[in-house]
């Protein structure tokens, strides 16, 4: 194994599959994946050292006391979802590596994969359309190959027919291809104008889905309580936006009228 990684527990998974998930748009699939980890016992397994994967730019302060410098942690847990056949190989991703290191990154990743028997790959991540954020959001997939795609139920999911999966949620999958290991991208659908927040919504529609899909039930109350919270606060800044882009327009015409005078 490389220097870089760590294997700190070399354990028994059933028909393993890596879930891996760093952070993007919405932090769809980050979320996703913790929230698994979050509702069965999970153990770390191993890690991959940050060194030279990511840059430390500044700290954090709170009080106006300054934190230690940290680096990002890289880490898999081993999960064994009641109900499933399958043992999950969870990587969770703090943040993704620096430009010009993500191929590196990524194999090692696999690497470790191969290490614990893994055969499959799933990543998670946001697909931005033109949805309204009242509108349900529906489930997106790609696959490493046209015949895995043909497991999936044919109705169950909207085919990514052409685009790009950037960062490490895509790259994963082209490196787990290369390397003979099939995998799927799952992608929650958020609205193109709130991909700077939080999306829980996006990310129960991929849960639900890993759960038919594998076999496990999950508690998803706090993460739907979430999303309902989300979307209220959503609703309250649209509502605002057009408040002020009213007043704005009243200002503006009220502003014309003394410019050019009223006839009555």
């Amino acid at each position: 194994m490389d220097r870089r990684v760590t294997i700190e527990k070399d354990v028994e998974l059933t028909e393993p599959i890596l879930l891996a998930a760093w952070p993007g748009m919405g932090l769809v699939g980050l979320k996703t994946v913790q929230y698994i980890q979050s509702q069965f016992e999970s153990s770390r397994v191993a890690y991959i050292d940050a060194g030279e994967f990511f840059q430390c730019t500044g700290v954090s302060v709170k009080n106006g006391v300054l934190s230690a410098a940290s680096r990002p942690k890289s880490e898999f847990y081993s999960v064994h979802p009641t109900g499933s056949n399958h043992s999950l190989l969870l990587f969770i991703g703090d943040e993704q590596p620096a430009g010009g290191k993500e191929y590196t990154f990524a194999s090692l990743v696999i690497d470790v994969a191969k290490h614990f028997g893994v055969n499959r790959v799933f990543t998670a991540a946001a697909m931005v359309t033109s949805l309204h954020h009242s509108e349900p959001s529906r489930l997106w997939a790609a696959a490493t190959s046209a015949d895995l795609l043909q497991e999936l139920p044919p109705d169950s999911y909207v085919e990514v027919k052409d685009g790009h999966i950037g960062g490490l949620n895509g790259l994963l999958l082209g490196v787990a291809r290369e390397r003979g290991i099939d995998g799927y991208c799952f992608l929650g659908e958020i609205p193109y104008y709130v991909t700077n927040l939080e999306n829980p919504k996006a990310s129960v529609v991929i849960l639900e889905y890993l759960e038919d899909m594998l076999g496990f039930s999950l508690d998803k109350k706090a993460i739907k309580d979430k999303a309902a919270y989300v979307q209220s606060q959503v609703d309250s800044a649209v509502r605002q936006v057009r408040a002020d882009v009213t007043a704005s327009k009243l200002q503006e015409k009220d502003e014309d009228d003394d410019e050019h005078g009223t006839i009555n």
